[in-house]
This record gives structure tokens, C-alpha cells and sequence, in this order.
């Protein structure tokens, strides 16, 4: 047991061993010098101290064969006990405290500190005492009187002996004590460094180097605490990067964090020293400024876009990305942080339906939109849930036969919805969430089947459009969809329409692009759904291969009293016939309109002239009696 000790303290201190070695080898050595020296000065007490010492060389000597067994312990104890007593009797021998011997005491004490534990140092310890009170007693009252050796040249050289041994040790802890300390210095600057890495951490976006969400929120309040009266005012900017998962998809997520890099540096340059700049996560940024209430936050504003839109050079690429902004001023909008930055992210997303690229203030109207939208969000999951959801379908007519041969499907919400939310409030809710791809998915889905449905039951020529958002189009999975739901139908992709905007064109995203050339591919056909009332640039009808034109109703309302109008709907007529593509056009509600639109050649009409958008059961009826449509007669 005392061996597995032992070798313990043996592994766990090499250190110390090596010192111990060389304390015994140093001692050795004193005491062999110690020898010569009392056999030069041939006294009457040479062979005592001859004796003395030898037996101590010899006792230390085999202190060797412990430590080759890893028994340091024990080897230390017997030293310094050896030591202690070996001194002893040297002073006893050669007359008391009077001896240069005594001098070794205070070194033999220095040594059971190091070499010894506890028990030891103060047994040796007790033990010196009252041999010091023991000898001192002798010699103030002579209880065994002791020979007092005049001082010569052999006290002359013990002393210098002690002296070099305790000067030896000396050397040694010394050095190991700088080595110690200069250890101890460069692990401390390593810790501070390591704090100081750990405190970047916790407060840091370590992408950016912006502040992160947490500190920004302590900085917050350090700000506002100096906020003095009614001079200043804090003023926190919400960024979102436009369409930054475009970037991911048509790149790699590299680059998109090289863009966040760019982006963020060039926030940096905006602010003074006392400013806030912070990245929330992903796209989004923070930045909170203490100034005067005269400041323009509206030019502040127009410095962020106008930095943020400046192309930026990636990878030998120039990328151009827009920032939509939304401000909320402290303390007129709020107080605590998390209060302020909802409302300023509200305003934000206000920002990004105003068409991106801009900014928007937070506004009391602006919460109770929300509170609006909210309601309606939550009333739409609900009625997914419980299947109170309806498609609608309005006819398409050939305006060459006056039959109809498509049906365009309509989202309609007329259960489960009390306060009667018309379409054109609750789908541009549904398009700016989420809740697009699932309710997306179940329009596609349900009009694929109904379809299917007519076709089966005797009306074969029918084909189905339905409508599909940008939103959907990104989302990875819109081509599995489309080829799930035309599987589970039955229904040929020839018969399925897929309705899009201009804007969803004019991207350039490739995800985009990918996905429209995979249902190009199956044989579904493409609409450019208000076709002209934005854009210009039409080669994106010949490079995503566009199967028809749908003429927005603002130009079909005026055709037949204004000359201009006339022209653009002839014009696009013309362009679709060189393109070999079909025209149709939306709104038709008068029978002038009609004529002139198959006078001009337009393929197609959809509009109340014909039908509102109808239940399933009675489009289903409106098929079954064609021949009550109202057909357009030739003027």
C-alpha cells in the first residue's frame, strides 16, 4: 500500500524528485568536504566528527535506493530526520550553538518545508527547538560542559560549506521560482486572452463582428438610461435584406455570408462610436442611434439603402441586394427593447409589401394592421384544418365558339369566416407568410382532382389554371408537388395552367428559373397573369418558353373609348401572334368589349360578360348547359 503511495507522489512530482536528487548529491558533497576539512584541523574532536559524518553520508547515501523504488516520501522524512539529528550531534560534539553547524538549522527547516509534508516539518521543527533550548540550556548552565573550540580556519570553512550548500538550494528553488512565476505570468495572459475571446463570443456575431442580440439589448439600456429628457431620443432601425435566400439558392451559402461581411462593414461606416449596429440573425440588422430630436431619420434611412443597393464584388461576381428598413423612435413608440424592435420589425415587413427597397415608420394604424392580419392568419390555419377552405372557378371562353375550355381556380373562404374577409385581403396576408406553401398546396392539389373530375364525367376538353406565388416557386419542393398532384388525379399535365406575374419573371433567380423549366417540361403550360402593367422587358417570354398572355383588366375596361388603350391591347395581341403565343383577356364585362377583342384576335375572354367565379356544383352545371352562355356575336 505504502509502495502504490509512494510511486504516486513519484509520478505525480518529477519535478520535485529531480530536486530532491540533487539536494542529496549537494549534501554528499558538503559532507565529504566537511571530512577533509576536520581531518585537516586535527582536533581532539576529529574522530567524533569524522564518525558523525560518516555515518550521515552513509545513512543519505542509501536515501538513493528509495527513490529508485519512487518511495520519495519516505526518502525525504528519513533526510531530514538523519539531518536533523546528524547536526545535532555535530553541535553537541563541537561545543554547543557555538558550532558553525547551527547554521545549517534554519536551511534543514527550508528543506522540510519543500521535501516533507505537515507531520514532518513539525516534528523537525519541534524537534530543532527544543534541541536549540536543550544545547542553549547546557551552555548557560553547564550541565555536561562542552569543549568551546577557539574559532579557527576549520569553523572558517564550515561555515563557508553550509553557506554554499544553502546558497546551492537556494539557487536552485530560485530558479524554479522565476521559471514558476514567468509560467504563471504567460498562463494569465492566456486566460486573459481567453476571456477576452470568451467575451467576444458571448457579445459578438462572429461572422460579422457586429454586436450580437444580447448585448445590443445591454447597450440598449445603457443608452436609454442617458436618454436626458426631451432632447434626445433613441432611434432603432430594423434591416431585412430583400430576396437574400435568392442569393443562397443562385450561389452558395459561402457567398452569402461574404454578402452579410460586405453588408455589415458597410453599416460599420454609417455610425459614430456611440452607435449600436447589431445582426439579430440570418439577414437581419439593428441599428440603434442616441440623437437629437431633430435629426432626419428619413435621411438616415435613404444613407442605409443607398449603401446596402451598391453592387457589391464577390468572388468575381457583382451582386446587387436592397434592404427593406423599418424605424421605431424610443421613447414615443416604447421602452423596452424587445417592445421597440417588434414594432420597428413590423414596420419593416410594411416596408417589403411597399415593394421592398424603402423604409417605413412604426404607426399606431400600422399595430392594428397587424393585429388584423394576425387574426386572419390564424383564422386561415384554422380553416385549413377543418377543411372550410372552397376553390371557385370562373370560365374561360373561346371567343371563337363561345364554349368554354378552361376554368381559372379561385381561393375562397366563406365558412369559418364571420367577418366575411374578402379575397383581396386575405391572400396577399397568406402570399407574404409561410401559410402560402401549405394553402398552395392544397389549391393545386383540389383543382387537379376537380378537373379530373369534369373530364370523367363527359366534359373532356377542360383544363384547369391556377395561380402560384413567388413564394411557392422558391420552395424546393413546387415541381414534386405539381407531379404529386397531377399523379394522384390522373389529370395530364396538358391540362394544367400555372398562372404567374411578370414580377415573378424578372427575378433572375435560378432556383426560380429551375423549377419553371421542370414543369415546362412535363407538358404543364405557363401564363403571364396582368400581363403589361409593369415591366418592359419581354425576354423572359421566349426564355421560359410562355404559353399564354393574360391582358390585364385595366386595358380591356377602356378599349372601346380610348384610342391609346386600344393600341397597347392590338399591339399585344400582334406580339403574341408573331410569338406563337395565346392571348386572353381578364375582365370582359361588356359585349362591345367582347366583339372588339375577337375583331383584334384575341383567343380567349374571362370575365362577368360570362360569370362571376362560381361554386364547384354549379361550374359543374354551367358546363352542362353551354348552351346558355351568352356567346359574342361578329358586329
Amino acid at each position: 500500500m505504502m509502495n502504490n503511495k509512494n510511486s504516486f507522489r513519484e509520478a505525480d512530482n518529477p519535478f520535485l524528485s529531480k530536486r530532491f536528487r540533487q539536494i542529496l548529491w549537494g549534501t554528499e558533497l558538503t559532507l565529504l568536504l566537511g571530512m577533509f576539512n576536520s581531518l585537516l584541523a586535527a582536533s581532539e574532536n576529529t574522530p567524533s566528527t569524522l564518525l558523525t559524518l560518516s555515518g550521515l553520508m552513509a545513512g543519505i547515501a542509501s536515501l538513493f535506493r528509495l527513490l529508485k523504488t519512487g518511495r520519495i516520501r519516505l526518502a525525504s522524512a528519513l533526510y531530514l530526520w538523519f539531518a536533523a539529528i546528524g547536526l545535532t550531534l555535530l553541535l553537541w560534539i563541537n561545543g554547543g550553538l557555538g558550532d558553525s553547524a547551527a547554521l545549517a538549522y534554519p536551511v534543514l527547516l527550508i528543506f522540510a518545508a519543500l521535501f516533507g509534508d505537515t507531520r514532518v516539518f513539525v516534528s523537525i521543527f519541534i524537534f530543532l527547538i527544543a534541541m536549540i533550548l536543550l544545547l542553549g540550556g547546557n551552555s548557560l548552565y553547564q550541565w555536561h560542559p562542552l569543549s568551546q573550540p577557539k574559532p579557527g580556519l576549520e569553523q572558517i570553512t564550515d561555515m563557508i560549506l553550509i553557506t554554499a550548500l544553502s546558497g546551492y538550494a537556494a539557487w536552485l528553488f530560485g530558479k524554479d521560482m522565476k521559471k514558476a512565476l514567468s509560467d504563471l505570468h504567460r498562463e494569465n495572459l492566456r486566460v486573459l486572452e481567453s476571456q477576452r475571446t470568451i467575451r467576444t463570443l458571448a457579445h459578438r456575431d462572429p461572422l460579422t463582428g457586429l454586436i450580437n442580440r444580447t448585448y445590443c439589448e445591454e447597450i440598449y439600456h445603457t443608452l436609454l438610461s442617458q436618454l436626458d429628457g426631451q432632447d434626445k431620443v433613441l432611434q432603432l432601425y430594423f434591416l431585412d435584406l430583400d430576396n437574400f435566400k435568392n442569393i443562397n439558392d443562385s450561389f452558395n451559402h459561402s457567398i452569402g455570408d461574404e454578402l452579410l461581411v460586405a453588408v455589415a462593414a458597410r453599416l460599420r461606416g454609417l455610425l459614430e462610436p456611440q452607435d449600436i449596429g447589431c445582426r439579430l440573425g440570418g439577414d437581419e440588422f439593428v441599428l440603434i442611434l442616441k440623437r437629437s430630436r431633430d435629426f432626419s431619420s428619413t435621411d438616415f434611412a435613404r444613407r442605409i439603402l443607398a449603401q446596402v443597393i451598391r453592387p457589391h464584388q464577390l468572388a468575381g461576381t457583382e451582386i446587387e441586394i436592397t434592404v427593406s428598413i423599418g424605424i421605431a423612435i424610443v421613447p414615443e413608440h416604447g421602452i423596452e427593447f424587445d417592445d421597440v424592435r417588434k414594432k420597428a420589425d413590423l414596420a419593416m415587413y410594411k416596408a417589403k409589401q411597399g415593394g421592398r427597397n424603402t423604409f417605413c415608420y412604426y404607426s399606431d394604424t400600422l399595430h392594428r394592421e397587424t393585429l388584423r392580419k394576425t387574426a386572419i392568419l390564424n383564422g386561415l390555419k384554422e380553416a385549413l384544418k377543418q377543411d372550410l377552405l372552397e376553390l371557385y372557378f370562373q370560365p374561360k371562353i373561346d371567343l371563337r365558339t363561345g364554349r368554354i375550355t378552361s376554368a381559372e381556380a379561385l381561393l375562397r373562404w366563406e365558412k369559418g369566416n364571420p367577418d366575411r374577409i374578402h379575397p383581396d385581403e386575405f391572400i396577399p396576408v397568406i402570399e407574404s407568410t409561410e401559410l402560402i406553401n401549405q394553402i398552395g398546396s392544397w389549391v393545386i392539389r383540389k383543382a387537379c382532382e376537380t378537373c379530373r373530375a369534369w373530364q370523367l364525367q363527359g366534359f373532356e376538353g377542360i383544363s384547369i389554371a391556377v395561380n402560384v406565388s413567388s413564394n411557392q416557386l422558391t420552395h424546393n419542393r413546387f415541381e414534386a408537388l405539381i407531379v404529386e398532384a397531377l399523379e394522384s388525379s390522373g389529370l395530364s399535365p396538358h391540362c394544367l395552367e400555372v398562372e404567374l406575374t411578370e414580377h415573378v419573371l424578372l427575378q433572375s433567380n435560378p432556383a426560380v428559373s429551375h423549377q419553371l423549366q421542370s414543369i415546362k417540361d412535363l407538358g404543364v403550360s405557363l401564363a403571364i397573369d396582368d400581363f403589361g402593367t409593369g415591366y418592359s422587358n419581354l425576354s423572359y417570354l421566349t426564355r421560359f418558353k410562355v404559353d399564354v398572355l393574360k391582358l390585364d383588366k385595366s386595358f380591356i375596361s377602356r378599349i372601346t373609348h380610348s384610342p391609346e388603350h386600344r393600341a397597347i391591347v392590338t399591339a399585344i395581341i400582334e406580339m403574341a401572334r408573331i410569338l406563337g403565343l395565346r392571348t386572353t383577356a381578364e375582365g370582359v364585362e361588356q359585349e362591345q368589349e367582347c366583339r372588339l377583342l375577337k375583331q383584334l384576335g384575341c383567343d380567349y375572354g374571362q370575365g362577368f360578360l360570362w360569370s362571376r367565379a362560381l361554386p364547384e356544383a354549379e361550374f359543374r352545371a354551367l358546363l352542362a348547359h353551354q348552351h346558355r352562355i351568352r356567346a359574342c356575336i361578329p358586329g
